[in-house]
């Protein structure tokens, strides 16, 4: 804990930098997630800032993402992060290919963890040719050990997702690592390691400095030309889709209005009860990726906000696992093993299995969903 202080926190300058910061959101990147212990000690020090302090969000990297029984133990050994690491914990994401967001700390903290190499989640983020990093913690294991996160390309491409002046620090002193950093762009300079660790590097990307090339390609969610973020919204109906826009937008420090002939949830998404699910596919698809992702960020989110009150169980809902049954066998052995190391995603149970927690025998196998539940939609 005392090296990740010495040498993300300080390396970065943080957080005397949110002190006054002029931007709605300081943005960190960090390759590779780990333990989450990097994360933690940034949460805490966020937290200690007084306000006015600008939002935080902290995206991470990492291709081989701890198991919960893994993580649980491994932060535990900090007393001090408890309350913090008690609320990853719960909203961590099973190891399922992506980005999974995690909004904490009533949604002024975004935490995207990606679940991939570094070379696809930075290709992906920097095709939308958006700078939006402020900080960079470049902590993937030692490059001896860890070839493939200390490419030369890796910093080009970090060069390209940062802003004006973003700041980055690490643990190594490797003369390759310098040399590569350099070529991509930023000022490297050397400073006092932690422990027995001499040196370690830290610098920033100079205004101006880096020249951009063109994006590879344009997503089909961006415009065609860069238009500033809006100063305010209007949203057409008051229903789920329509209240979930608009805090999207509150978060972001957009002042939304909302117009609505009726009440809040007052038609189709008025319904007394709701069942939050999703349906499971052996093959990957733009669509049933996206399914599956914004599933998972659903229940996260909805775990969130029953954690911090604003959603009060057995009366807003319960998050108490769905259970769907299906008859097509061929399709829930393929699962079956695909689902192996995923089970806080989906398990395929049998009805004995199943009434275990059912409390009642189906008539049929299917897909137990243990982070599901029911909702109450006006809630």
């Amino acid at each position: 804990l005392a090296e990740t202080r010495h040498v993300f926190l300080a390396g970065n300058r943080l957080p005397e930098r949110w002190r006054g910061w002029p931007a709605h959101t300081f943005t960190i990147f960090e390759t590779g997630f780990g333990t989450g212990l990097n994360f933690l000690a940034t949460w805490q020090a966020w937290r200690e800032l007084p306000e006015p302090r600008p939002q935080l969000h902290y995206i991470a990297v990492e291709q081989f993402p701890l198991r919960r029984p893994d993580l649980d133990r491994s932060l535990a050994t900090w007393d001090e992060l408890t309350p913090l690491a008690d609320a990853l914990r719960a909203s961590y994401p099973p190891a399922v290919s992506g980005c999974h967001r995690l909004l904490l700390d009533n949604g002024a903290l975004r935490l995207d963890l990606w679940w991939t190499d570094i070379d696809s989640a930075l290709a992906d983020l920097a095709s939308r040719d958006t700078p939006q990093v402020d900080a960079w913690y470049l902590d993937g294991f030692a490059p001896a050990r860890n070839d493939s996160m200390w490419q030369a390309g890796t910093w080009r491409q970090a060069a390209r997702l940062s802003r004006p002046g973003a700041t980055f620090s690490t643990f190594t002193a490797v003369g390759q690592v310098r040399r590569d950093l350099a070529a991509a762009g930023f000022t490297v300079r050397k400073r006092a390691g932690h422990g027995r660790k001499r040196e370690c590097l830290h610098g920033e990307l100079p205004s101006g400095k880096h020249e951009r090339p063109a994006p590879i390609q344009t997503p089909w969610d961006l415009p065609a030309t860069r238009i500033e973020a809006p100063g305010t919204a209007l949203v057409v109906g008051a229903g789920l889709a329509g209240c979930a826009t608009a805090a999207a937008l509150a978060r972001r420090g957009v002042a939304v209005t909302i117009l609505d002939a009726g009440p809040v949830a007052g038609a189709a998404s008025g319904n007394r009860q709701g069942v939050l699910y999703t349906r499971l596919s052996k093959r990957h698809s733009a669509l049933a990726d996206f399914a599956l992702a914004s599933y998972l960020h659903a229940a996260a989110w909805y775990r969130e906000l029953f954690a911090g009150g604003q959603l009060v169980t057995d009366i807003d809902g319960s998050l108490c696992g769905t259970f769907a049954q299906q008859d097509n066998a061929a399709e829930m052995d393929y699962l079956r093993e695909a689902l192996a190391d995923a089970g806080e995603l989906a398990q395929v149970l049998d009805p004995a299995q199943a009434s275990q927690h059912l409390g009642v025998t189906p008539a049929q196998a299917g897909y137990w969903y243990p982070a599901s539940g029911w909702l109450h939609p006006p809630s």
